[in-house]
């Protein structure tokens, strides 16, 4: 899996996702392909399941619009793309030193985690939230 800062996204639209890679080069992350494998991996994981507690059915591609997936409660909050192999941008929490007290510091983040989905969803796009 190749693991980048979320800073390192440039650019999101309707056909994929473009970063800077580790050299400072632009690259493109193609959402057909991975909702292609978006589905590959829900399809033979079986261990995705409804909101009623039955496993997921199996899906084609045009049942999905899915992505990836993210987890905003990892010690990291992430998202993952199903590109092959994997590609993750996540974020490392820094605590300022004023805020040791305050258990919610991370909060600060949010709105740059947030931001990146709704531009995956402006996009026609989805991610699977594991949080």
């Amino acid at each position: 899996m190749d693991v980048y800062d979320i800073s390192n996204i440039v650019d999101i639209n309707k056909d994929g996702l473009f970063y800077l890679d580790e050299d400072g080069d632009k690259q493109h992350i193609d959402f057909y392909m991975c909702r292609s494998n978006w589905v590959k991996h829900v399809n033979e994981s079986k261990k995705y399941i409804t909101w009623d507690g039955e496993p997921v059915r199996e899906i084609s591609e045009g049942d999905s619009n899915c992505v990836g997936q993210r987890d905003w409660f990892s010690e990291k909050p992430y998202y993952e793309f199903f590109t092959n192999p994997i590609i993750r941008f996540e974020i490392a929490p820094k605590r300022r030193f004023w805020e040791v007290f305050n258990r919610h510091w991370v909060q600060r983040y949010y709105p740059s985690f947030y931001s990146i989905q709704k531009r995956i969803n402006d996009a026609g796009w989805s991610t699977f939230d594991l949080g």
